[in-house]
């Protein structure tokens, strides 16, 4: 294999990685929009009906998001 191979590969595998990290930017973002329980509720209950690995990501977002507001949360009372 080539250098000139090995280089163009290396930014191909870089630029797919940007990509899915800005998507996954993106659905970050979307996902913390939805605040009350029974918005995250019904996210969570369509989340978990579907195979889908996109799913799975969506799950794990609401998860981290929600110990994000949690750690928020107790510096909050904290400081009160």
């Amino acid at each position: 294999m080539s250098i000139t191979t090995l280089l163009s590969e290396a930014r191909d595998h870089r630029s797919a990685e940007r990509a899915r990290r800005a998507q996954h930017e993106a659905l970050v973002r979307e996902l913390s929009a939805y605040r009350t329980p029974n918005e995250r509720l019904e996210l969570e209950i369509i989340a978990g009906r579907s195979n889908d690995p996109a799913a799975a990501e969506v799950l794990d977002i609401l998860d981290d998001l929600a110990v994000d507001r949690e750690g928020q949360m107790a510096g909050m009372r904290r400081s009160a």
